[in-house]
C-alpha cells in the first residue's frame, strides 16, 4: 500500500516547468541518408523551414492516388527515432504557417540498406497521410485516435491517420514534406497512449440490487475526465478510453453518482484496470460518501504524513539549500515549513491536516533567492490513511536573463482570462518572487488552447490572461515598469488540441528581462 501511495502523490505533484523550445535547424536533413535523430517523449520544434528535396530525389512521378508514395518530393526533412515504450504511438504536425501543406510517411527502419530500399519502393510506410491541407484545423496532420484509415492518399481526405502500435526499442523513420516553396517550419507533438476498457457493476451495498447511476473516470493529476457513461438498469457499465504511458501509474478516480446515495469514489490506476479484464469492478453504494483504495473503504478524517525529498539545481544537478513550504490555499495558513540541507539538498517535513481542512487544496512551494520557483497543488484527502512517508524530489532553475519559464500551475478556464482556482496561489508565488528580487524585470507571455474563434480573438484572449497576472502584481505593489506583457494566441501550442494535456496550453510563460 505504501508503494501505491508514493506513486499517487508523486504523480499528483509531478508537474515540471518546461522552457520554450529553441528553433531546431533541419537544413541538411532533406535526404534519407542524412536523417535527423529526435526524441519523441517531448515536443520537437519549432523548426526551420524545409528548403528542398536535398541531393537525392527519393520520390518522383508517382500516382496521385497512391497511399504509399508522395506524388513528387518537394521540401523535405527525414527524422528518425526509437520508440521509448510499448504503446499506441501518436503525433501531431503543426505548421507554423497554416497556408503550408505538409504530408508525411512513417516507416519502420530495417537495416543499413533502408534508404536504398525506400527509394526502390521495396519498403512501404506503415502510416501515411498525403491529404490536402485543411485550413479549418490550421493545416495540422498526424496520427490521431479518432482517425479511421492507416494510409491516406492526396486530395480532399481526412487530415489524420490511425495511431501505430509500437514496441519499445523499435526504430522508425518519419518523412515530412511541405508542398509549397518558401514555406515555414513546423512543430511536432508526440504521445504514447495505452487503450483501455473499464467495466463494472453498480449495486446497493446491503441489498445487492443493481443501480442505474452516472459514472465518471477522472485523471487525478490532470483533472481531465477520461470518460463519462451510465450504468444500465442491470447496474452494468463499460467504456473504452486511453491514457498516456507517462501517466500509466498516475492515480485515476472513478466517481459514481446516484441521486439517492452519497458519492462513491474508487482509486485506480492503469495497471489495476488491466487486471480487471476477467473480473468486473463492483461499486457498492451505501449510506456514506467513501473513497475505495484497493480493498479498503476510507471515510475522510484527519491526515498526517511525512514529506521528504531532495532539492537540486536544475542545470548542474548539485544539491542546494531552499525553502520548502506547505500552505492551506483556502485559509492562507502555513501548515509546515523547512529548509533543505545545504550539502545534501535533502529535506524532511511533518504535515498534519485537521479533519475540517482535509479537502482544502494544499500548496507546495520550493523556492530560493536567485531561482525560479517550483510549486504544485494537492489535497490531503487524496492521501490514504496508510501513507506515512512520501518522497518528492525537486529541481529548480536559476534566474537568467532572457530565460523563459512556463509557470506550470498558472492556468486558465477555457475561453476566459480567469485563472482556475488552484492558480491563485501560484500567482502569489510569482509576486513573492518579484518582491524578493527587487531588480527583477519580467515579460508575461500569454497563450491559448487553439484558435476556435480565429487568431485575432485568440490573441485578445491571451493578452487578457497576461493582464490578469500583471494587474495582480501591480495591485500588490510591484512597479509597472518591471512588467511587460504580450499575447501570442495559439501560435505556440505545446500539446494537441483535444488531447489529455490540452488544458496546459491555456497558460502564461515568464521571460526574464533583467535581474
Amino acid at each position: 500500500m505504501k508503494k501505491l501511495l508514493s506513486m499517487v502523490v508523486v504523480a499528483s505533484l509531478g508537474l515540471n516547468l518546461q522552457a520554450q523550445n529553441d528553433i531546431l535547424d533541419i537544413v541538411g536533413h532533406a535526404d534519407c541518408k542524412d536523417m535527423l535523430t529526435i526524441e519523441t517523449r517531448r515536443t520537437v520544434g519549432p523548426t526551420t523551414a524545409p528548403q528542398n528535396y536535398g541531393e537525392v530525389l527519393e520520390f518522383s512521378g508517382n500516382e496521385r492516388e497512391s497511399v504509399h508514395f508522395i506524388e513528387e518530393e518537394h521540401h523535405t526533412v527525414w527524422y528518425t527515432f526509437e520508440a521509448k515504450t510499448s504503446a499506441d504511438f501518436k503525433f501531431e504536425l503543426e505548421p507554423l504557417d497554416p497556408n503550408n501543406d505538409y504530408d508525411f510517411a512513417l516507416y519502420q527502419y530495417t537495416d543499413e540498406g533502408f534508404c536504398e530500399a525506400v527509394k526502390n519502393k521495396e519498403i512501404l510506410p506503415v502510416r501515411s497521410n498525403f491529404a490536402r491541407n485543411n485550413a479549418k484545423i490550421d493545416s495540422r496532420t498526424g496520427l490521431r485516435s479518432s482517425a479511421q484509415e492507416e494510409l491516406v492518399a492526396a486530395g480532399i481526405n481526412p487530415a489524420y491517420s490511425k495511431p501505430l502500435p509500437v514496441k519499445a526499442g523499435q526504430k522508425y523513420v518519419l518523412l515530412v514534406d511541405n508542398v509549397y516553396k518558401e514555406g515555414k517550419g513546423h512543430i511536432l507533438h508526440f504521445d504514447y497512449v495505452k487503450p483501455l476498457l473499464l467495466g463494472g457493476l453498480v449495486q446497493d451495498i446491503d441489498s445487492k440490487e443493481p443501480l442505474a447511476a452516472d459514472v465518471f473516470l477522472v485523471n487525478v493529476v490532470t483533472k481531465d475526465t477520461l470518460f463519462q457513461t451510465n450504468s444500465d438498469e442491470d447496474g452494468i457499465f463499460a467504456n473504452n478510453f486511453e491514457i498516456p504511458l507517462v501517466q500509466s501509474k498516475a492515480p485515476l478516480l472513478l466517481h459514481v453518482k446516484h441521486p439517492d446515495y452519497p458519492l462513491y469514489r474508487q482509486r485506480l490506476d492503469a495497471i489495476q484496470i488491466l487486471s480487471l479484464r476477467k473480473q468486473p469492478l463492483v461499486c457498492e453504494l451505501g449510506q456514506e460518501a467513501v473513497t475505495v483504495v484497493g480493498d479498503k473503504r476510507i471515510v475522510p478524517d484527519n491526515r498526517s504524513f511525512e514529506l521528504e525529498g531532495k532539492v537540486v539545481d536544475d542545470e548542474t544537478n548539485t544539491p542546494i539549500q531552499a525553502t520548502v513550504m506547505i500552505t492551506n490555499t483556502k485559509t492562507g495558513e502555513v501548515i509546515a515549513e523547512t529548509e533543505s540541507d545545504a550539502e545534501t539538498g535533502e529535506y524532511k517535513i511533518n504535515v498534519d491536516v485537521a479533519e475540517d481542512a482535509i479537502k482544502d487544496p494544499l500548496h507546495l512551494e520550493v523556492y530560493k533567492d536567485g531561482y525560479f520557483f517550483q510549486d504544485t497543488i494537492f489535497k490531503a484527502y487524496t492521501i490514504p490513511q496508510e501513507a506515512k512517508k512520501i518522497r518528492i524530489d525537486r529541481r529548480i532553475p536559476k534566474l537568467k536573463k532572457n530565460a523563459k519559464f512556463i509557470a506550470a500551475n498558472i492556468l486558465f478556464h477555457g475561453g476566459s482570462p480567469k485563472p482556475v482556482n488552484s492558480s491563485v496561489s501560484s500567482i502569489k508565488v510569482l509576486f513573492k518572487l518579484m518582491k524578493r528580487n527587487k531588480k527583477l524585470r519580467i515579460k508575461i507571455d500569454g497563450h491559448t488552447n487553439g484558435c476556435p474563434d480565429g487568431k485575432a480573438s485568440s490573441i485578445r484572449l491571451s493578452d487578457a490572461r497576461t493582464m490578469t497576472v500583471k494587474d495582480f502584481l501591480i495591485k500588490n505593489g510591484i512597479d509597472p515598469d518591471r512588467i511587460e506583457n504580450e499575447g501570442f494566441g495559439c501560435k505556440y501550442i505545446l500539446y494537441p488540441v483535444g488531447g489529455y494535456r490540452q488544458h496546459l496550453n491555456r497558460r502564461v510563460e515568464i521571460k526574464i528581462l533583467d535581474i
